[in-house]
């Protein structure tokens, strides 16, 4: 059977069951257990592997501010957790991400000490090995610093390194998206290929306006890559297609952030506009839909899996965070981490066997959870 038939099967079936499907059973962790601050996971892959953030409760942890003390973590599938450590270039570090994984359990992430930031790639064994692409040409200079601004709940919040590089994304042949930092404000974006050679790129400026930031976030098993770029006018969403072509797009109003990408080309992310923050998927032939569930007021489409199926969360009027899934026929169901006092739940990530990670908070802190399998 062709892997393409194999996907319309599966469409149909998540078509026709669609919510029938949908009975989330949570597991919830805490890197750290109750001297965590926080877990916030950011991916989840199809073994069940779990990477993304945390704070211990350690006051001048690492040489650094205790409000910037983050380590990056791995939770394997049987619940064994590591977390990213000291690099050698980086001893002192206070400020690590593990940012994402593919079906390998390869992750990437980043590193920061006083001095800059390096990528760093984990492997199945746990070793750390620095991520590195020669620095660009000089880019044009920003002026003031210039940078857009996030919106607010938009996290992580991600800017270029001001020295340094980050590791941002992996596919599942091990090719790498990320960015080098150029100074306050600008930053470049590269591609590392299996075989050691690094391909930078910027999103393609227009009318004479300098593109400054330019940040990949997804890159899929075809090595398209998607993110988001800052020009004087704001952010855009852009797609780099594997023979290097670069396509930028935006929704009919304000910022546009993409966030991910399947195999089939399908974007999502989100877009600001007067009335709110907006979710969207963009299918490869360029339509943008808007995503928003019933009652939202920001949203937020976090992750897509191969058969189309989005994770993400969204806000009330009451400025209660839920998380949500949508199924590739349109239907939209919305959850909550279930217990007494939690006030928001965030989905970041889904599977193709559509577990979807995330982190929700309550009084005693922020605590990452998964579902089990459908």
């Amino acid at each position: 059977m062709t892997r393409s038939l194999s996907l319309c099967i599966g469409l149909l079936i998540l078509d026709c069951l669609g919510s029938m499907l949908y009975a989330q059973n949570f597991t919830t962790f805490d890197v750290y257990g109750p001297d965590s601050t926080y877990t916030q996971p950011a991916a989840i892959n199809d073994l069940g592997q779990i990477v993304g953030s945390s704070m211990p409760s350690i006051p001048d942890c690492f040489g650094g501010p205790p409000a910037f003390c983050q380590q990056g973590f791995f939770r394997d599938t049987d619940g064994t957790i590591s977390t990213v450590g000291p690099t050698p270039n980086r001893p002192n570090y206070f400020i690590a991400a593990t940012l994402a994984i593919n079906q390998w359990g390869l992750t990437v992430g980043s590193i920061t000490d006083n001095s800059g930031t390096d990528g760093w790639l984990r492997s199945s064994d746990g070793t750390l090995t620095r991520v590195f692409c020669d620095a660009p040409p000089a880019m044009p200079v920003n002026p003031n610093g210039f940078q857009p601004a996030f919106p607010k709940f938009l996290f992580p919040p991600m800017y270029s390194p001001e020295f340094g590089s980050a590791a941002l994304a992996i596919n599942d042949w091990g090719q790498i998206a990320g960015v080098i930092g150029e100074g306050p404000g600008r930053g470049i974006a590269y591609l590392l290929n299996v075989d050691g050679t690094c391909i930078t790129f910027q999103a393609p400026t227009s009318n004479n306006v300098s593109v400054f930031d330019t940040l990949p976030q997804a890159i899929n098993d075809v090595g398209q890559i998607t993110g988001y770029f800052a020009d004087l006018t704001g952010w855009h969403g852009f797609l780099r297609n594997s023979n290097g072509k670069l396509a930028v797009f935006n929704s009919a109003v304000g910022d546009t952030f993409a966030l991910a990408i399947n195999l089939s080309g399908e974007i999502t992310g989100g877009y600001n506009s007067t009335s709110g923050f907006h979710g969207f998927l963009r299918r490869p032939g360029g339509k943008i839909i808007t995503l928003d569930p019933p009652g939202s007021v920001n949203t937020l489409a976090t992750s897509i899996n191969i058969w189309g199926q989005i994770a993400g969360f969204y806000f009330d009027s009451g400025g209660i965070g839920h998380g949500f899934t949508r199924w590739p026929n349109g239907h939209i169901d919305t959850f909550d981490f279930p217990g007494v006092g939690v006030s928001t739940t965030i989905a970041q990530g889904i599977n193709d066997f559509g577990q979807i990670t995330g982190y929700y908070v309550d009084a005693s802190g922020t605590h990452g959870f998964f579902t089990q399998r459908p």
